[in-house]
């Protein structure tokens, strides 16, 4: 079992630790069920065209309910004073990260917000959907600026 995440202490930490969100967990399983009891009820009152159709969201929300389950107690993100790690990849040094930022993808009611930051030692742009994670947009960014703020005090420490 994970541990569970003070978020008012997440400031003083050594370190910021992303999981999957259990409320996206659970809200995908409340959605399943309301599909299948409305599948139940169109076979019993005959409407089997509603209840072949209500199959086709059933097998999405199956795959994507799957695929969180597998992902819910990894850990998806880790940002402290050495870098970010990545799930199961090696830490990327601050050195070689660059322009962490949040930005929005999609307009008005059907955006969502990505957390995103370029990784110059593989020369690409690394990016988390902020919706599926524990953790808000905002806060991952603040979480950011104070670790590489510790990378950098550390650094001019080392250096005198």
């Amino acid at each position: 079992m994970r541990p569970i995440i003070d978020l008012n202490n997440t400031w003083h930490s050594e370190e910021t630790v992303v999981y999957v969100s259990r409320f996206e967990m659970a809200g995908a399983c409340f959605i399943q069920i309301v599909i299948l009891l409305l599948f139940y009820l169109s076979i019993i009152n005959g409407n089997y065209i509603v209840s072949i159709l209500l199959l086709i969201p059933t097998y999405f929300l199956v795959k994507k309910i799957k695929k969180l389950y597998l992902e819910i107690d990894e850990i998806q993100l880790t940002i402290n004073s050495y870098g970010i790690k990545v799930k199961n990849e090696p830490i990327i040094s601050w050195e070689n990260i660059e322009n962490e930022r949040i930005i929005r993808i999609g307009k008005r009611k059907n955006s969502r917000h990505d957390f995103v930051f370029f990784d110059q030692s593989q020369h690409k742009e690394i990016q988390f959907r902020t919706d599926i994670l524990n953790f808000g947009c905002f806060e991952l960014i603040d979480s950011a600026k104070i670790h590489r703020e510790r990378f950098n005090r550390k650094n001019i420490v080392k250096i005198s």
